[in-house]
């Protein structure tokens, strides 16, 4: 067992076999798992696009009227434009890995009585997590030990006020529906440090 980032308790964490156990119960820490869709469901997704399709009907009656060269000329110009929209599908498509790549943050556990890194997504129901200041939250979980802890909540409640985290409620904050010995996913942490157990992880 040991100490940690100024934390008073001795903690051990989850071992490797309890963290295997619990994401086989529990799944993976992810809010949504996107479908992706194959290059040729674009494709044909952009050609039945309404204007896509009038501009090839438009087309075929060129060639219906005995115009060919004008009938090229218009498939040529749906080609093209089609084109454009399947490279700005491509890049889009790039954007939004990219920012969910920095959506999934990575985070500090204590398992096996040793500090982690691991990525936010691995997290499971137990894990002890350390929370410094500036980091975002990525999981539900209940506040064991706070050092001056500070978390702005405005995501979940809309206050912008920072709300200080802490061990003991009164019977009041226990009536309350956001509770302060509890950090929640998608807040940000914004002042001082916490340890913090994890409660809920993924939907």
């Amino acid at each position: 067992m040991g100490k940690f980032n100024g934390f008073k308790g001795d903690y051990v964490g989850l071992t490797g076999e309890q963290v295997r156990n619990s994401q086989e119960k529990h799944g993976t820490n992810e809010i949504v798992l996107e479908k992706k869709n194959t290059f040729l469901r674009k494709a044909i997704s952009i050609f039945m696009e309404p204007m896509f399709l009038l501009l090839f009907f438009t087309a075929m009656i060129y060639f219906l009227l005995g115009e060919p060269r004008d009938g090229i000329i218009m498939l040529v110009f749906v080609s093209f434009m089609s084109g454009i929209n399947l490279f700005q599908e491509w890049k889009t498509d790039k954007t939004l890995q990219a920012l969910k790549d920095l959506s999934s943050p990575r985070v500090t556990v204590i398992r096996d009585s040793r500090t982690e890194e691991i990525d936010s997504k691995e997290l499971t129901v137990e894990d002890l997590v350390i929370i410094e200041e500036g980091e975002k939250i990525a999981a539900d979980g209940k506040v064991i030990e706070v050092l001056g802890f500070g978390v702005d909540e405005s995501t979940l409640t809309g206050e912008s006020e920072i709300v200080w985290k802490k061990i003991d409620l009164t019977l009041e904050e226990k009536e309350s529906h956001w509770h302060k010995n509890f950090c929640y996913a998608g807040t940000m942490a914004t002042q001082g440090s916490a340890l913090m157990r994890v409660t809920n992880v993924g939907l």
